[in-house]
């Protein structure tokens, strides 16, 4: 008898959010939401900040199904792929993490939106992608996985090639320029205004498709959504309006182009320096560099600039003796999860064979390690001058650091450790 009652105990036990996730059904985007909350957005994110939509390629001609394929500058891309594809109503792979908040979660279900893990391979999303086109519908994919942090295209994540010969369903390319330089990474409550341009074309058909190895398609998808907004707006003389552009920068831009010194540089009114040598550059209303000293010495912009940090931490990592230590809290979410809290302090160790974390659980003063070898940390987000974070045996940690100012080079030397060790070696 008992066990009958613990039998039906069990049955009726709700799933925990990362179970219903992991077995999460999308469903069609409501045309409510479509009607009442989506043009409630219009005058903030695109009247105000100065959105213009090109169409290269009448979209209206298309019948779904059909991918959408967007570039990834900014947090915001969402809204404006959503406004640029209408009249359509798009299911959106978003980071799974969204649907960890409360409030986001029943708006970003009843939009269609397809819970997904970053830089993991999970199949459950793969099969709402299929399920979605076989039914007419139409998918929506950021195919880098992550916003820049520094204003130019990441590479598509690989795997995206395989999904578009897999579905042989035309394809839309959305590229955005001007969004990142609106709200910079390194200052998210800038709200720089500029112009934000928005370009819509076919980029392929099913017969292109079928022509094309996977490698072409690859190809292809970088080169259409490359970005640079720097050197767009160079080209196209875009100035934005703001106060300070620099806030925050020296968070980003840590290495010194002319002593190499590392974290210490200083930004301030629309400036930023070395204070080790004092090398330093003034910041235009194009973003763009120029000396201060004619003896300054400067990449070309900003994207340059994290190009060289990214060239002199890969001569770092090649050292033999080559580690990252830094001490951190560690978030997950907690039993319910819905909210991250602390769970674990200690040390973060990032090396040639991947990362490690070893500390105490902060409740229980239990010995806690975990390691994630590097083949698996092809790329991992980060929030500047506070944390890097990423899954782990499918679970989210988010290591905030006690020097706050080294999260973009944890992040860099990850996906740098990588590129050196795993892609070049899988060529």
């Amino acid at each position: 008898m008992n066990k009958n009652r613990l039998k039906i105990f069990n049955f009726r036990q709700k799933k925990t959010l990362d179970k219903k996730l992991n077995i999460f059904k999308a469903r069609k985007p409501s045309r409510l939401v479509y009607r009442t909350v989506i043009p409630s957005y219009k005058q903030k994110f695109i009247i105000k900040r100065n959105v213009h939509f090109n169409y290269l390629y009448d979209i209206k001609k298309l019948k779904p199904p059909f991918l959408v394929l967007s570039s990834h500058p900014s947090r915001w891309d969402y809204v404006y792929v959503v406004f640029a594809m209408l009249p359509y109503k798009m299911n959106i792979v978003l980071n799974r993490w969204f649907f960890h908040n409360r409030l986001l979660y029943p708006l970003l279900t009843l939009i269609g939106g397809i819970p997904k893990k970053l830089f993991t391979v999970e199949l459950n999303p793969i099969k709402n992608i299929m399920e979605i086109t076989k039914n007419k519908g139409i998918v929506n994919i950021f195919p880098e996985g992550i916003n820049t942090i520094y204003g130019a295209s990441n590479p598509v994540i690989p795997s995206i090639a395989g999904l578009v010969k897999k579905t042989k369903i035309p394809v839309v390319s959305v590229s955005i320029n001007g969004a990142f330089l609106t709200m910079p990474k390194w200052n998210y409550a800038a709200n720089h205004v500029g112009k934000i341009e928005v370009n819509v074309d076919l980029l392929f058909t099913p017969q292109q498709i079928e022509q094309k190895t996977t490698e072409e398609l690859l190809s292809d998808i970088n080169n259409k959504l490359a970005y640079n907004d720097y050197k767009w707006a160079r080209e196209n003389n875009i100035t934005f309006k703001t106060e300070d552009r620099t806030k925050g920068l020296n968070h980003l831009l840590f290495i010194c182009p002319n002593c190499k010194s590392q974290f210490k540089m200083a930004a301030q009114k629309n400036k930023i320096w070395c204070m080790e040598c004092n090398n330093s550059a003034f910041l235009d209303s194009s973003f763009q560099l120029s000396k201060i000293k004619e003896t300054d010495i400067l990449p070309d912009d900003i994207a340059q600039w994290f190009k060289l940090q990214e060239s002199i931490l890969a001569e770092e990592i090649l050292g033999d003796d080559f580690e990252i230590r830094e001490k951190c809290t560690v978030k997950t979410f907690d039993k319910n999860n819905f909210k991250l809290h602390k769970k674990y302090k200690g040390e973060a160790i990032i090396n040639k064979q991947g990362f490690k974390f070893t500390g105490i659980d902060i409740k229980t003063s239990k010995q806690t390690d975990f390691f994630c070898e590097r083949i698996k940390l092809p790329m991992v987000s980060n929030t500047l001058n506070k944390s890097f974070d990423f899954y782990i045996n499918n679970n989210y940690y988010e290591f905030v650091l006690e020097e706050g100012i080294k999260a973009v080079k944890c992040s860099m030397a990850i996906h740098q450790i990588y590129e050196q060790y795993e892609r070049k070696s899988n060529k």
